[in-house]
């Protein structure tokens, strides 16, 4: 019993690095919602659920309501800002672009936020919700959420 469950932290804490966050939405699908009925009798089944789950809980900021939403994106763009001084500090490559302060400007925030939501965290919940049904207000509030960035760029590209 404690390989088994070692084996199933380790195979979806694995599957939360973004290298293989493709292979894990297409392994999701087919197993969960190609599939006429999911087998939680199946350790491999059971894993890839567990795997989704941990990787949508880990994207989820982007799915509360969009006051928390903007402080965790303030919280994070200034750990990316940290990290890359601290990379040039070391003389290393810094591995995000907004490393620089000014790189923090709203239109390129929002611009960088409607990339996240529509390549890396839309995908997973759409895949969640038709799933889980009960996943459908956060999903909800990721497109609201993605409709107020739509709506800075917009504005940004008037001026």
């Amino acid at each position: 019993m404690k390989n088994s469950i070692r084996s199933i932290i380790e195979y979806v804490t694995i599957n939360t690095d973004v290298a293989r966050s493709k292979n894990n939405l297409e392994r999701f699908k087919f197993v969960c919602l190609n599939q006429k009925c999911v087998d939680l009798s199946n350790v491999k089944c059971r894993k890839v659920i567990l795997s989704m789950a941990l990787e949508c809980a880990d994207l989820g900021n982007a799915g509360r309501p969009f006051y928390l939403y903007e402080q965790w994106i303030r919280r994070i763009m200034s750990e990316f800002a940290a990290q890359g001084l601290k990379e040039i500090d070391l003389g290393l490559k810094p591995t995000s672009k907004f490393h620089v302060q000014h790189n923090m400007e709203p239109a390129l925030i929002a611009e960088s936020q409607l990339l996240f939501i529509d390549h890396i965290v839309l995908p997973k919940f759409k895949a969640l919700k038709g799933f889980l049904p009960d996943t459908t207000p956060i999903y909800n509030q990721i497109l609201k959420n993605k409709d107020h960035f739509l709506c800075k760029t917009f504005n940004q590209n008037d001026k």
